[in-house]
């Protein structure tokens, strides 16, 4: 089966920083605001990839197939679709350098007060 990288996702992070003696929440997008998101393969994980994570106690829902890219770690969140998964487990796709397959279950969207693209 071909995996055609043909959905866009959107990744982020969430920082707090300080701003006039308030907390502020600021989601920053790893990508620019023009790319509009990073090119990815999106599956669900069948029922026995899902039996087998929740095994070792993790709750895996969604698996995500994307160019490598350095900046992407297990503190990241993705959207796709509507919807915000959280990234729980990242295989290096035998450390060659080429793709990330990224596992992630969904989770309620968090809150932020501000949005910043990282600069390119």
């Amino acid at each position: 089966m071909k995996e055609n990288k043909d959905k866009k996702v959107q990744i982020f992070r969430l920082e707090t920083r300080l701003v006039d003696s308030y907390e502020q929440v600021v989601k920053i997008y790893i990508h620019s605001k023009e790319s509009g998101g990073i090119w990815a393969y999106v599956r669900q994980l069948s029922e026995n990839e899902r039996f087998s994570a929740k095994a070792v106690q993790i709750e895996e829902t969604t698996q995500f197939k994307i160019v490598y890219n350095p900046k992407i770690n297990n503190e990241l969140f993705i959207e796709f679709n509507g919807n915000t998964y959280q990234i729980v487990s990242i295989d290096k796709y035998q450390f060659n350098h080429t793709d990330l397959v990224i596992n992630a279950n969904q989770v309620l969207a968090p809150e932020f007060d501000e949005v910043m693209y990282e600069n390119y």
